[in-house]
Formats: C-alpha cells, structure tokens, sequence
C-alpha cells in the first residue's frame, strides 16, 4: 500500500496554536509546516499532535533579509493517535504563522527518506532530494511574491493552501507515488525572497522474513 493523502488542516496565525485536525482514515504519519513571517529566528518548540511530541525533521528554512520569514516542518511516523486530535506547539514570539498539519496513510509506520531547504532571493525556488524507494513528497514555501498569482506549484505537484498575507504568500503542495532516485520540489515564481522545505517519506522497513527450511532424513534400515 504506498503512501497516500488523507486529509488536511491549516489554521491561520497570528497565533495558530491549539487547533483540532480530523482524519478521514485510520493515519500512518503526520506533517506538520510552520510558515512564520517577519522573522527568521527560531521561535518554536514542544509541538505535538494529540499529545504525542513530534520531531522536527532539520533545521527550518530561513530568509534572513528584504522579507524575512521561516519554514518549519515536523513529523511523527509511528504511534498516531487515531480520531480528531488537537495540534499544538508553544511559540515565543508574536510574528505571524500558518500551520499546515497533514495526514497519510500507508500499511505501516513511516519514516524520513530525505529533506532539504531552499533559502533566501531566488527565482523558481527547487529542492532537490535523494531517494531510494518510492515516496510522498510534501513542500512548504514562504514567498516574497505579494500575491499568490505569482507563485504556482511544481510539475506533478498539487496543491493544498496558498495564503496572501500582505506582502508575502504562503504555499503547501504534495506529490504521492514519486519514483526513487533524484526528484524535485519546486514552484515557479520570480526572484523574491524565499525560505522553502520538503520533506519526502517513505514506508519504515518491517524488516527481513528469513524463510525455515526443514530438512528430514528418511530412515533406512541399517541406518
């Protein structure tokens, strides 16, 4: 069974944090994006879903200068809480964020294959990741761009949220099924500021089934 969407939440800041997400499924793992403006510290910590810490999967993405801003991303692959579930975090400063909180489902828990940011001014901001087995794809993008015509998701990607906020946007997309080897997460837009993270998971191996052959000796007489 690969990995596939189940559902999706935002909840729109300033201060976003508790909010409640409903699954549609029985979920395998969740993703959490954080897309902070006005700042590019780090001003997040002790994020949960029902109650369950989740671990952020690197470092966020930052652009420092022009229009700072930050992209966190969290996740939890194992022990998930079926049914509505709060999602929470504690936030140390007043700039705003948007949490994005996604769930998936798959035959068993999950892990991260790889992630990987793309940070400060650049055009067509793109995220190149490393896999070696199929996986689901999920990208958050803080922009620039001052409207979210400006900004449109990567070939093969769909798109689940896109937020103006000002003079800034706010992007989440997510491919399922993406082959292994060397894919990409991207956006087209022009040169602006940008703090972008994906993040790409895959089923947890369950292990090898090592098969019992019995061997039998057929006894002869005089043996």
């Amino acid at each position: 069974m690969a990995i596939a969407l189940d559902q999706s939440t935002t909840s729109l800041g300033p201060t976003p944090f508790n909010f409640n997400h409903t699954p549609i499924g029985t979920p395998a793992a969740v993703i959490l994006f954080i897309i902070q403006i006005d700042a590019a510290a780090d001003e997040i910590s002790n994020v949960q879903y029902g109650g369950v810490t989740m671990t952020e999967v690197a470092t966020r993405a930052q652009d420092t200068g022009g229009e700072p801003g930050a992209t966190y991303c969290y996740f939890l692959g194992s022990s998930v809480p079926t049914g509505t579930q709060s999602v929470s975090a504690t936030d140390t400063a007043s700039n705003g964020k948007n949490a994005y909180c996604i769930t998936v489902t798959a035959s068993g828990d999950c892990e991260v294959e790889d992630s990987g940011v793309a940070q400060e001014n650049s055009a067509n901001p793109s995220i190149s990741l490393t896999t070696g087995v199929t996986t689901f794809i999920a990208g958050g993008l803080h922009s620039g761009r001052n409207s979210v015509d400006l900004v449109t998701e990567g070939s093969g990607y769909t798109q689940l949220y896109e937020h103006d906020r000002g003079s800034v946007t706010s992007y989440v997309q997510y491919q399922e099924s993406v082959a292994s080897g060397s894919p990409v997460c991207n956006w087209t837009a022009g040169g602006d500021d940008v703090a972008a993270f994906a993040v790409a998971i895959k089923e947890t191996a369950t292990g090898l089934t090592i098969p019992i052959v019995m061997h039998y000796h057929k006894l002869m007489a005089g043996d």
